[in-house]
């Protein structure tokens, strides 16, 4: 089974970013928790234990058992809000997919007659090619929306349903 470590340099640096040094020390503006739900959307599939490394964890007799809940409970309102903004996402693909459908089929309509009239060849097919372009711009978005928006979402909540499930463990640095 394979684990994954996250080093703090103090507690608080979990939930918040780390404090960004006068002289720059610090470079990492992201949460410890961010940092983790980064390293599991890329860890292999059979990470089943997570090691929070913190100096201060040997003075906190309490933060073994507290840590590991405040790191599920933060997994489970994240997952909530991914759910939400996945919704919303494809309620804006399929909104603008029914705006584009009657634009898509006036222009096929228009393609069709274009291509039947009596208009010398060039300019059919110059105006034709017009119109198969402004089809394509009409559907882009929508289909764009609806396929390929909602897929960081979704790794992300791969990734913190993994972090819901694996084994916390706190460890003090030596």
């Amino acid at each position: 089974m394979e684990s994954v470590t996250l080093h703090l340099e103090r507690l608080e640096e979990l939930f918040s970013p780390p404090e960004f040094g006068e002289f720059g020390q610090s470079a990492d503006l992201q949460s410890g928790i961010e940092r983790l739900v980064a390293q599991l959307k890329v860890a292999p599939h059979g990470v089943g234990e997570v090691t929070v490394v913190i100096p201060d964890a040997a003075g906190d007799p309490g933060v073994q058992e507290r840590l590991p809940l405040a790191i599920r409970n933060y997994a489970t309102s994240r997952i909530h809000d991914i759910h939400d903004r996945r919704t919303a996402v494809r309620r804006d693909g399929m909104r603008s997919l029914l705006y584009a459908l009657p634009v898509t089929a006036a222009l096929s309509l228009l393609s069709v007659l274009v291509t039947s009239s009596s208009i010398d060849e060039n300019w059919r097919t110059a105006i034709d090619g017009i119109l198969i372009v402004l089809v394509w711009v009409a559907l882009w978005y929508p289909l764009d929306a609806l396929f390929w928006y909602g897929r960081p979402l979704t790794q992300e909540l791969h990734a913190l349903r993994r972090l819901e499930r694996v084994t916390v463990t706190v460890r003090a640095t030596t």
